[in-house]
């Protein structure tokens, strides 16, 4: 009998009218709860904004920890449409891409037909669909009837596919081209891994810690005995370290049981010992969740790349027969039901038989432990990705895909969570070309941090791997090749994986390979940083790093350590690194590289932080650029760095050292980005758009005391530069004090005279008054100041209420002017300290001080009224601190304003001719933004009736929307319309007149960014006589007239600067092109009166609660 809940569904279907899609989900819902699915098993997408590729409706079915999207459902509001099948044919290839592997049906569904098409393995066969019309009540008991024997919970249980393979049926097997199919390919690695992961840390949480926790109790004891951490030696087998404990006065009986206690844990799962042993014990580490963390990562990437190898050997018929796929797994499901084995056990035993046959490739590491448990719900995991994979015929992998598994293997939001960057192929080829059009390709190579091996795969496939398939070049070719690529990682899974990824490239070479053997790959597991002729095992060979061999040092090395090898210096690599040692981790690599690894004129070419141009850790190593070795190129990436590396903060550069001096007539060439990337080109085409200059070598180095390297001059820009360079400082106008220290060197007093006027001349010391906001690292004593931060300053205005009152800023750490209250002026400015550009305000520092977020800057007693913080508004300014002071470039564009970068801003006494009117037009600008930001939104309020956008949306059930940070790529068509932040920010939606008010509000609102929760909540008019009175205010006389006084005072601004400067129109023209087209358009202040959100990109400074704009 058909459920009444059934019946009533069907009926409200059918009453849906045209355009009420969305009121069609709750219906469907109930008709696949009516045939035995729980509601969470149901997912509609209510949303009004879809996160991603998300069908309507979908069944998905937890089980044993494993989701599988099983069933995918399309709804269309148009009567009959299903019941065409041309017609059904485009909308399923249009919707195809909300298939998973593990999807066995999509539902089409319209208000009066239902059409169930079987899928598998991606492959839809609407042949073989069946139509159901909701009209006619045999159809309507046929549907039920229907959906009940196969679509319901108990015929996902029977698993019908899945158990064909598992029996034997062959006939899906390798029958999908990789080349042809490679976006269905790289989402089954992204499940697959996914799956990996997540039982990898389940079992680590079960297994790995109280293993641990046995193992930490017997070790800690023997230590305690011994005093020593090396208690065992490993290798080649479990026993005593005899050379440590021979002697000892212990109790011998009791350590005997220890040592007993720990063989058999051993003894238990050699590998998981081993890991815990190495890389917890000896370097006395914690068990925390870092560490957990990167262990189920690593573990769980070897493991599939080890499904894949032997994949790839199959299907190039290595084996002679098939141990995953063509009947390996119905022979080992019979052992494994007889000895009560799991799958993981035909991982490890196909694993070791690759290994007899090709030991080079099939390496175990610390990782393999996972394979090591045997458990149930991990080996349904195993059972799943191996059935999935089976699809795929790996011989038919092209080169491209072949270097992109691994980019494609983990999930973006993975990646994020874990930290882990993979460098893009494309940039890897880059580097790559441009050494072999410099070098030729009979060189040798190096990736002293090889990762996944992207850089050594990128040389191989340059050279020799291109014309593989093509059959143009020979294996001894590749073999000689392969001889000259050396790798080496401190984390063995990355050697590991860089082998497999090798070995993957050469398997088309079947033939030569099963004569003559596969080739040893010189990539080794060891720390490279380590000094005196580094030597590492590789393959059954030992290799000498250290000894000047390399044409070409190549790769993206770390920016912090592994989390899983941390370790400090040791005092002989302090004393090599010198003062390097306080450096990053990655410019100890670039220094190693020129001055032990590469030849004399061999080439580095390294991925960067652009922060190694600037930072003063890093000075040691730009001084070594001006006298030892030869930057060639930069590459600056900075306005690309979303699309580079999307999952981490960092703005990268690709840096090509050569290991000789630089001589006075050489040339380095800059690349950079003028502006943002266009949409959809992070990958070659990137390239394209860089702008190329030549400049003269020395004069990229700043004229200063950090000789930071400029990376985005041009000449045009240099010589701008140079002009204004000529001009005095503000550290010129600075204002001076004095300070006398005490008998114990502490500072005792303080005067604004010089000590020529107040005696003992000796014990002063001259500062200006310049610095860093307050530091307090001790409890704040009570006073009167009320404390602001760098948050509270926009252009010309402080604002909001303080972070702290009631202060006494006399109490302050660190030695500075505010200790001495007495002295201080009644009026200095406060500067942003981050910043997309100079913002300043005006303030009284005997009643308001400010946090380390600010630069303070007290003028000469005769300039203390000058309007310096509108000053800096102008393009000039702007322009000079962009291309010649911007350093301490953090995430998104923002940079550190230091009180050295404030000291070099440029002064002329030109300006003081303008005072006045400088001074008159910062008030117009006030002025005209507070109507243009704040009164405006004060009428609106008053007079307009405002709602949400989402309760606005969610009134008309056909509004949706896209967010780039939900979806990767942009729906097309002429319904849809886009508002873009940034090429790689941007919403659509399809409602026309909604997108026109969306557009006035993200101007009116100041939003900077395609957040949805903020889009989704601003307040827009609630119905056509509200937008009426909206558009009047926004169009109306008073709004546009202070739209132009706006811009009207700053252009007056940048004619007095320009006219002050004595620039030249050539000078103006360089200026105003950079202003409109280049980065200056994207780093630009705050407008006064905007609102303002919380964010925490300032975490780290003094609080976790920043505000940006």
């Amino acid at each position: 009998m058909i459920p009444k809940k059934f019946k009533t569904a069907i009926q409200e279907l059918l009453s849906t009218d045209s355009g009420q899609e969305r009121n069609m989900y709750p219906s469907i819902k109930k008709i696949f709860e009516s045939v035995g699915w729980k509601s969470r098993d149901v997912k509609t997408d209510v949303s009004i904004a879809k996160r991603g590729v998300i069908p309507d409706v979908a069944v998905v079915v937890k089980e044993n920890g494993l989701e599988q999207q099983w069933i995918v459902a399309e709804a269309k509001s148009l009567k009959g449409l299903f019941s065409d099948e041309e017609r059904t044919r485009e909308i399923l290839k249009e919707k195809k891409k909300y298939l998973t592997i593990e999807t066995e049906w999509f539902v089409l569904i319209d208000p009066q037909f239902w059409r169930i098409v079987p899928v598998v393995g991606f492959d839809v066969d609407i042949s073989s669909s069946k139509v159901f019309d909701l009209s006619e009540n045999e159809d309507v008991e046929a549907l039920y009837s229907f959906l009940k024997k196969a679509l319901s919970p108990a015929a996902f249980k029977e698993k019908r596919y899945l158990q064909a393979f598992l029996n034997g049926d062959i006939s899906r097997v390798a029958t999908k081209s990789i080349d042809e199919h490679r976006e269905e390919f790289f989402s089954t690695l992204t499940k697959s891994f996914s799956l990996f992961f997540e039982e990898a840390k389940r079992l680590f949480a079960d297994h790995g810690k109280s293993f641990w926790k046995e193992m930490e109790e017997e070790l800690s004891y023997l230590k305690n005995s011994f005093k020593k951490r090396e208690i065992i030696s490993l290798e080649p087998q479990f026993s005593p370290n005899i050379q440590f404990l021979a002697g000892m006065k212990v109790d011998w009986e009791e350590v005997e049981q220890k040592f007993e206690n720990l063989k058999k844990l051993y003894l238990k799962s050699p590998v998981l010992f081993k890991l815990l042993y190495e890389y917890l014990w000896l370097q006395n580490r914690k068990l925390d969740d870092k560490f957990s963390s990167s262990v189920v990562f690593n573990s769980s990437l070897l493991l599939l790349s080890k499904v894949i190898t032997i994949r790839f050997l199959e299907d190039y018929s290595f084996f002679g027969k098939k141990f995953f796929s063509n009947g390996g797994i119905e022979a080992f499901k019979h052992v494994k039901e007889r000895f009560e084995l799991e799958y993981t056990e035909l991982i490890r035993q196909t694993a070791r038989t690759a290994k007899d046959m090709f030991p080079t490739i099939m390496e175990e590491t610390v990782y393999d432990w996972i394979v090591d448990i045997a458990d149930e719900r991990f080996s349904q995991v195993v059972e799943y990705v191996l059935y999935w994979l089976s699809f795929f015929d790996f011989s038919t992998a092209k080169e491209d895909i072949l270097a992109g598994i691994y980019t494609n293997m983990v999930s973006v939001s993975t990646r994020k969570k874990l930290g882990q960057v993979f460098t893009p192929p494309w940039l890897a080829d880059y580097i790559i070309k441009k050494i072999l059009k410099e070098k030729g390709s009979d060189i040798s190579v190096l990736d002293p941090a090889c990762g996944s091996g992207t850089f050594l795969v990128s040389f191989f496939n340059q050279t020799v791997g291109k014309g593989i398939k093509r059959q143009i070049v020979t294996f001894e070719k590749a073999l000689e090749v392969i001889s000259k690529l050396h790798g080496n990682d401190i984390d063995p899974l990355a050697s590991a994986i860089t082998k497999l990824q090798l070995t993957w490239h050469i398997l088309p070479f079947s033939k030569e390979l099963k004569e003559k053997g596969f080739p040893t790959f010189k990539v080794s597991n060891g720390n490279a940083l380590t000094v005196n002729n580094t030597m590492f095992e590789a393959g059954g060979l030992w290799i000498i790093y250290d000894n000047r061999q390399y044409d070409a040092v190549i790769g993206n090395p770390p920016y912090v350590r592994p989390e899983i090898t941390k370790r400090e210096l040791t005092r002989e690599e302090q004393n090599y690194y010198g003062r390097l040692a306080k450096a990053n981790i990655r410019s100890l690599f670039v220094y190693k590289a020129l001055d032990k690894w590469l030849k004399e004129n061999g080439l580095l070419g390294f991925v960067l932080p652009l922060s190694i141009l600037d930072s003063d850790h890093e000075l040691p190593l730009r001084e070594l650029f001006k006298t030892r070795w030869t930057i060639r190129e930069i590459i600056d990436l900075e306005l690309a760095a979303k699309c580079v590396f999307p999952d981490v903060a960092v703005n990268p550069i690709v840096l090509i050292v050569e290991n000789r001096p630089p001589t006075k007539n050489d040339k380095i060439t800059l690349r950079f980005l003028e502006k943002l990337p266009e949409k959809n080109t992070c990958s070659t085409t990137l390239i394209e758009q860089l702008q190329t200059v030549e400049l003269p070598y020395f004069e990229i180095f700043s004229e200063d005391e950090n000789s930071r390297i400029l990376s985005k001059l041009t000449p045009e820009r240099l010589e701008v530069i140079k002009h204004i360079r000529s001009y005095p400082t503000f550290y010129d106008i600075t204002r001076s004090w004095w300070r006398k220290r005490g008998e114990r060197r502490e500072f005792v007093e303080a005067s604004l005279e010089p000590p020529t006027l107040i005696g003992e001349n000796e014990k002063w010391e001259e500062n200006k008054m310049i610095a860093r906001g307050l530091v307090f690292r001790r409890e704040k004593p009570s006073g009167s100041w009320n404390i602001y931060k760098g948050e509270n300053i926009l252009p010309c205005q402080l604002i909001d209420e303080p972070a702290e009152t009631g202060i006494d800023v006399t109490g302050v750490s660190d030695p500075s002017f505010w200790r001495f209250s007495e002295i201080l002026p009644e009026k200095a400015f406060a500067f942003m300290r981050i910043s997309l550009s100079p913002t300043a305000c005006q303030f009284n520092p005997r009643k308001k001080a400010f946090l380390d977020t600010a630069t303070i800057f007290f003028p000469v007693e005769g300039l203390k009224d000058f309007p310096f913080d509108f000053l800096v508004l102008s393009s000039l300014y702007r322009f000079y601190y962009v291309f010649y002071l911007r350093e301490g470039v953090v995430s998104q564009l923002w940079s550190n304003l230091y009180p050295r970068t404030l000291k070099k801003f440029p002064w002329t006494d030109n300006l003081l001719g303008y005072e006045e009117e400088l001074k008159d037009l910062r008030e117009k600008y006030l002025e005209a933004c507070k109507f243009t930001n704040l009164d405006v939104l004060r009428l609106i309020e008053e007079e307009v009736e405002l709602d949400t956008v989402e309760n606005i949306a969610m009134r008309n059930p056909e509004i949706e929307f896209r967010f780039s940070s939900w979806s990767s790529e942009q729906e097309k068509g002429e319904d849809w319309y886009t508002i873009s932040f940034t090429p790689f920010e941007w919403m659509q939606v399809n409602d026309r007149e909604l997108y026109e008010v969306l557009n006035d509000a993200v101007k009116l609102y100041k939003v900077k960014s395609a957040n949805p929760s903020d889009i989704l909540k601003l307040k827009i008019p609630a119905n056509g006589e509200a937008l009426q009175k909206w558009k009047n205010l926004l169009n109306g006389k008073k709004f546009k007239e202070m739209e132009k006084q706006k811009k009207e005072a700053l252009k007056r601004l940048d004619g007095i600067v320009y006219e002050a400067f004595d620039l030249s129109e050539e000078h103006i023209t360089v200026i105003e092109e950079a202003e409109k087209d280049g980065i200056m358009a994207y780093l630009k202040p705050p407008e006064p009166f905007t609102q303002r959100k919380l964010r925490g990109l300032w975490e780290g400074l003094d609080s976790a609660d920043r505000y940006v704009y």
